[in-house]
């Protein structure tokens, strides 16, 4: 056994005060030369681990490597899955927005064409093409008294 897991065994360093002391602990967990694992550091760690981000991010990443290859494809397979749907989520918030500003511009522009503005000021103020602008104007003019016909009658 190594100093530093007979200084451990006997009290003598403090994991929970010594930074280097849980590194160590960490990597003294495993006795390769041996396959040994030392399960009462290793229970200890896990403890540790819970106070300590650090300790907790290298802990996980330990367990990741130590996966059977099945184990691993499957975690891949499922991280993979998430990141996908949080991208999709990104994307349709995304096109969301985008869809908004659109029908805000959309409504500016209706509401300029009521009050009678030109078809070139609108263009200008809300940068939509002239043919949407024109596309608007037919749908949303007011028509005039002089659209009326009067019959005489």
């Amino acid at each position: 056994m190594n100093k530093f897991l007979e200084a451990w065994f006997t009290e003598k360093v403090t994991p929970l005060d010594d930074l280097l002391v849980r590194w160590l602990m960490l990597l003294g967990t495993i006795d390769a030369r041996k396959h040994h694992v030392y399960d009462q550091i290793y229970k200890e760690l896990e403890e540790l681990a819970m106070k300590d981000e650090n300790l907790r991010q290298a802990f996980g990443a330990w367990e990741e490597l130590s996966q059977t290859p099945e184990s691993r494809i499957a975690y891949e397979s499922r991280l993979k899955y998430i990141l996908d749907e949080e991208a999709g989520k990104k994307d349709a918030h995304a096109a969301g927005v985008k869809e908004g500003i659109e029908q805000g511009l959309e409504q500016t522009a209706i509401n300029m064409i009521k009050e009678g503005a030109s078809d070139e000021f609108i263009t200008k103020v809300t940068g939509l093409s002239l043919e949407k602008v024109q596309q608007l104007r037919k749908q949303h003019q007011q028509p005039k008294i002089s659209d009326f016909k009067t019959s005489n009658k």
